[in-house]
């Protein structure tokens, strides 16, 4: 046999051994994966959630909120492999007389106590863990052990944007006489500011005028506009955030050019998809290579993934909106005598992008230099410092897990510390 033709058989046999490693590998994983499940990144599409009583209610001011004074418990459950499924999460909720996943709080405010008013959404809610375990309820005890008396309290729900937050706000958190007012911001605040309904739910709709200013809604809303299915206690309460409603896809496609692939493209992007469903190594090497520069480099050359370092651009409106309500929170907060700080909360694949890559919020933060706290950086060196001990995103749909919201609320305390120390607000 010739050097070439030998050459080629040893090539062929390598490829094929690699093959049979890969096949055997996928096999255990599906049979018992040795990966924690917390590592997997299941499709959203696996997933189901499910709520014993409904997690939300009519409200004709802000849209919807808690149901004041009820309690339930949620779950999730993910379907990894064909073989292979577990229950991600299962955690009591439940609210105060007010509609809030908190304890109840007197508008009247304590001689001595330092008051923080948080407006988020289902980060600051505490989707997927206990209530004692989201940030808002650990910055308390990290303030006191720093020798400031805290009281925070929490108005966040699960699909809010800063619309809601700002009638929040000014209808009801400004009576607790808050010296701080915390609005966390996501990716997906800008869909939800700009559509006036979220699975059914009204929210009040802002828009920014000719003359630049945001205009107001007619409060109350007119109608409900909720769905009775809603109250079904097996219905999940709400969906992955590709799926959630009609406007939030508009958004969504409305963000990049919308340039119809080749067949050889369709292809490509049918097996990734193919892939992405149902092998767990797939999803493995996937995060692996993406947390590389060089492999992430090669793999995007060769269209395996994604560019990372791109930010998906949101449509200007949405953009000026967004600017809008939230120079107006801060606007309010600060009229009436409360600092203000924009909180950010990273997406899991910001923290795969080299320290270098601009911030998916990167002209927000910028827009409120001085008042914004990104804690993306804190997530990506975490993740790279202490890669075994503790996983800080919710595989299956990017939430905090425990780990995640006690790493939030440490930078968070720290950040404060700093503020109420410069701005003389301790009390």
């Amino acid at each position: 046999m010739r050097p070439i033709g030998r050459f080629l058989a040893r090539l062929s046999l390598s490829f094929l051994g690699l093959l049979v490693a890969v096949g055997l590998l996928e096999v255990a994983l599906q049979l018992y994966p040795a990966v924690p499940a917390a590592r997997l990144r299941a499709p959203s599409e696996a997933c189901r959630e499910v709520a014993t009583s409904p997690v939300s209610s009519y409200d004709p001011y802000i849209g919807f909120r808690g149901v004041p004074g009820s309690s339930g418990e949620f779950s999730k459950t993910c379907e990894y492999s064909a073989l292979y499924q577990t229950t991600v999460f299962r955690h009591q909720f439940a609210y105060n007389s007010e509609g809030w996943r908190d304890t109840s709080h007197a508008y009247e405010k304590p001689a001595g106590v330092t008051r923080i008013v948080v407006l988020g959404d289902s980060f600051s809610w505490g989707y997927g863990v206990a209530q004692s375990d989201a940030y808002p309820a650990l910055l308390p005890a990290l303030l006191r052990g720093e020798g400031v008396d805290t009281e925070v309290i929490t108005m966040a729900m699960p699909g809010w944007g800063p619309n809601q937050e700002l009638v929040a706000l000014t209808y009801e958190g400004l009576r607790y006489k808050p010296d701080v007012v915390v609005v966390q911001f996501a990716g997906n605040d800008y869909a939800d500011s700009l559509c006036a309904s979220f699975e059914e739910r009204s929210s009040p709709q802002f828009y920014v005028g000719g003359d630049g200013e945001l205009k107001w809604p007619d409060l109350p809303l007119a109608t409900s506009n909720q769905s009775s299915e809603l109250q079904r206690p097996d219905l999940p309460v709400w969906m992955a955030e590709e799926d959630k409603s009609h406007c939030g896809k508009a958004v969504a496609k409305a963000s990049t050019a919308q340039t119809g692939p080749s067949k050889s493209d369709l292809t490509w992007l049918n097996l990734k998809r193919w892939l992405e469903r149902h092998s767990i190594s797939y999803r493995l090497v996937r995060d692996s290579v993406k947390s590389v520069r060089l492999t992430q480099t090669l793999a995007e050359a060769g269209g395996v993934t994604e560019p990372a370092q791109a930010a998906v651009p949101k449509p200007a409106r949405a953009v000026a909106l967004v600017k809008a309500l939230l120079e107006t929170i801060k606007r309010t907060s600060e009229a009436n005598g409360a600092a203000f700080v924009l909180l950010t909360a990273p997406l899991y694949q910001s923290t795969l992008r080299p320290a270098d890559a601009p911030t998916e919020d990167q002209a927000l933060i910028s827009e409120f230099s001085g008042h914004a706290l990104d804690l993306t950086h804190a997530f990506r060196n975490a993740r790279i410092s202490e890669p075994r001990k503790a996983f800080y995103f919710a595989p299956e749909d990017g939430h905090w897990t425990a780990a995640g919201h006690r790493l939030a609320a440490h930078e968070l305390a720290r950040h404060l510390r700093e503020l109420l120390n410069a701005t003389g607000t301790i009390r």
